[in-house]
This record gives structure tokens, sequence and C-alpha cells, in this order.
């Protein structure tokens, strides 16, 4: 985690510490050690952290940044599956009406 910048982060969606700790239910030194570098974030914290933040756990967890294709990439995908099943509904919907 050591390439995350949390306070970085933090600085540019213009939120405190204290809306962090209120957010996720933490105490001020919890997030003061995360910001400094001083404290891991627990895996119990990672994703509520991430979706407060605005950002992917793999940017905490110091991961590549994922472009925008790759998002974009991937909802289509998502977007495949979910037409898919709908279809698959529907035929089945259909196939129980002939029952």
């Amino acid at each position: 985690m050591s390439s995350f910048d949390m306070k970085k982060i933090m600085k540019e969606k213009g939120v405190r510490q204290v809306d962090v700790c209120n957010a996720l239910g933490v105490d001020k030194a919890t997030v003061s050690g995360w910001c400094s570098g001083r404290r891991r974030i627990g895996l119990d914290y990672l994703v509520p952290l991430a979706d407060f933040l605005g950002i992917t756990t793999d940017e905490i967890l110091g991961r590549a940044h994922i472009d925008e294709e790759s998002i974009d990439y991937t909802r289509g995908f998502a977007n495949g599956i979910k037409r898919a099943k709908t279809l698959s509904d529907l035929a089945l919907d259909k196939l129980l009406e002939t029952i």
C-alpha cells in the first residue's frame, strides 16, 4: 500500500480526516495512521474507504491504474451478460407458458 497517497486523494476530493472517520466509524488516530502510512488499511475498511473516496481498491493497494478504455470494456461485457440473462429469462418464461 506504499504507493497509495491517501492525503493527496483526500485533498483532491475535498475530504477531511473527520469525514473519513464519520463515514467509516473509525477514530482519528486510525485515519491519521492511514494518511501517514504508519498504519495499514485493514481488509474490513478497504472497500468502504474506496467507495467513500470514489476510487478503486486497486488504487489503494497500489496496483496499476485502470484506464477508461478497460473500464468501458468491462462495463460492456457486464451489460452483455445482463442482456443474455434477460433473454434467457424470456426464453424460460415462454417455455413455462407452453407447459
